[in-house]
């Protein structure tokens, strides 16, 4: 029987006690970001991606499906949950994707665990994919991190460096796709980086390479960017080595994985090309305008750079990673060249694909660091690496040198823990207590936009709910006398005062002597003002 080594020992500590605090967090979640009720409704409605079966992706509403008149709120129950009758039925979630512009794995899977608990909405369905795909991560992340940082303890460092960190419990938080993205991102990193050191690609690398490239692009399609810039980057490795078959069949097997998700999900083409976000793209790509972005990226008060740094380390630096690529620059000569080789992949790849998350992602202002998971394992990697032949420069032993790192380690995941992550979205027992006086009532909201905004799981339990928008100029008068309260959008709280208070704004006269304010109202990432309706 082969001996445990206390490294291991170790590493089943932490590794226990980061997912018990990912459950906890996730335990603690009370709101919902209005982008985790859209998985929800996409996975499970019947009526349409948003509630209208001719609601398209630029959440245009011709027919008024949605908007200017009462629905139920059990419509919007069942948009969120699967019925007795639609268990296991997934032909639904092919249409809903044309519109709400995602691959379907995580869709699917969210589909299934949804059929096994019909007629309930809860975050434990989204939450149990995360949790699992987290304990994965951080097995693979150990994996891919022990193949630049040869001693056991070093390669925790990494793994739960990131693991604590804001942005890794932020990634479970989430109720989106981007915990599964994250860990084919690290799987397809370890069996590229491995081939790249070892010079080996035998048939069972070459097939999980294509597996988990494949994964990840019917995960998210940022992570077609992704394996195209990796591809190019160890291409260009390999073409420095002259192994060219070792080229040909990587290049191969990584256009069998697009040809795959093409072929599982023949829609891709149609989103890329004509939804809302494909357009964004492509006008991001046309005329200079990227010009004025790429210099805003790198000079930029704010810049993107900075993301790194802030959701790793809590420190506002738009140079950590240049001072990263300089650090860089001095280990990859220090390292053995098939080593050095595959580091200096993971540097092209975080740079060249930040840069393009941070330049032609549609929305990016508003998505914020939800782009970036994918990469902050790799930034996580690169950092203790550097650190790591940094203190070994000082000839500190690798004992000292790990248990510097983990003392790191533990101040920032404390001053995680006294941080509220706006995934997490806390909301103050005012907000709960109006939240309760909403059941069973009638609310109209009133909003400048189309979509049904933040509140979705709020006039899941409402009698009836009114959905007036503000650019049609319907009437309101007769749905006023008919409604009890009002929620009027106010604003997006973007920025690190998340729940920050705003100013109300002034009412349109159709509702000036009818209503009576009573408090603003946030259960997510959108701010409302409540009124009740004087009767």
């Amino acid at each position: 029987m082969p001996k445990i080594k206390v490294s291991q020992i170790l590493f089943l500590v932490l590794l226990l006690f980061n997912v018990g605090l990912a459950v906890y967090y996730l335990s603690q979640k009370q709101g919902w970001h209005v982008d985790e009720q859209y998985t929800y409704g996409t996975a499970n409605s019947t009526e349409g991606a948003y509630l209208g079966k001719h609601v398209n992706s630029f959440h245009e509403d011709p027919f008024d499906e949605v908007h200017n008149h009462w629905k139920k709120g059990k419509d919007f129950h069942d948009y969120l949950t699967v019925q007795n009758n639609e268990k296991f039925d997934y032909k639904n979630i092919k249409e809903n994707l044309k519109i709400s512009v995602h691959p379907p794995l995580y869709f699917w899977l969210l589909h299934t665990i949804c059929s096994l608990t019909p007629d309930v909405f809860s975050k434990w369905q989204a939450g149990s994919i995360n949790i699992v795909a987290f304990l994965l991560l951080l097995l693979m992340f150990y994996k891919l991190s022990k193949l630049f940082i040869n001693d056991e303890y070093m390669a925790m460092v990494p793994v739960f460096l990131w693991g604590f960190s804001e942005v890794g419990l932020a990634t479970v938080l989430f109720l989106r796709m981007y915990t599964l993205q994250t860990l084919f991102t690290v799987c397809l990193l370890y069996e590229v980086s491995k081939m790249l050191i070892e010079n080996v690609a035998d048939k069972k690398r070459l097939f999980l390479i294509f597996l988990y490239a494949t994964l990840g692009n019917l995960t998210q399609f940022s992570s077609l960017v992704f394996a195209f810039i990796l591809t190019a980057v160890s291409d260009t490795v390999l073409l420095w080595r002259k192994n060219w078959k070792m080229l040909v069949l990587f290049s191969a097997v990584m256009l069998l994985s697009v040809a795959a998700l093409v072929a599982l999900f023949p829609e891709t083409l149609s989103i890329l090309l004509y939804s809302k976000d494909g357009a964004e793209i492509h006008a991001r790509f046309s005329g200079v305008k990227w010009l004025h972005l790429l210099f805003y990226f790198l000079y930029g008060n704010q810049s993107v750079f900075g993301v790194y740094a802030y959701y790793l380390f809590h420190v506002e630096s738009k140079y950590f990673i240049l001072v990263l690529l300089a650090l860089a620059v001095m280990v990859i000569r220090q390292k053995e060249k098939k080593t050095s080789s595959a580091f200096g992949v993971l540097i092209a790849v975080i740079i060249l694909l930040t840069f393009y998350l941070a330049i032609f992602m549609p929305k990016n202002n508003m998505g914020g660091v939800r782009y970036y998971m994918l990469l902050m394992p790799v930034a996580a990697l690169l950092t203790v690496s550097l650190a790591e032949r940094l203190l070994k420069a000082l000839k500190l032993s690798l004992q000292l040198t790990a248990g510097i790192c983990f003392v790191l380690v533990f101040i920032l995941s404390v001053n995680v823990c006294w941080k509220k992550c706006p995934y997490s979205v806390s909301l103050t027992e005012e907000t709960l207590a109006l939240t309760e006086k909403l059941k069973n009532k009638n609310i109209m909201v009133r909003s400048q936009n189309r979509p049904f905004n933040d509140a979705i799981h709020v006039y899941t339990k409402a009698k009836k709910v009114y959905l007036a928008d503000t650019e049609t100029n319907a009437p309101i008068e007769q749905a006023l006398s008919e409604a009890d309260y009002v929620l009027v959008f106010n604003n997006y709280p973007f920025d690190k005062s998340f729940f920050a208070a705003v100013k109300v704004r002034p009412l349109e006269s159709a509702m000036v002597n009818r209503v009576r304010y009573v408090s603003p109202f946030r259960v997510g990432i959108v701010n409302f003002d409540l009124y009740e309706v004087i009767k």
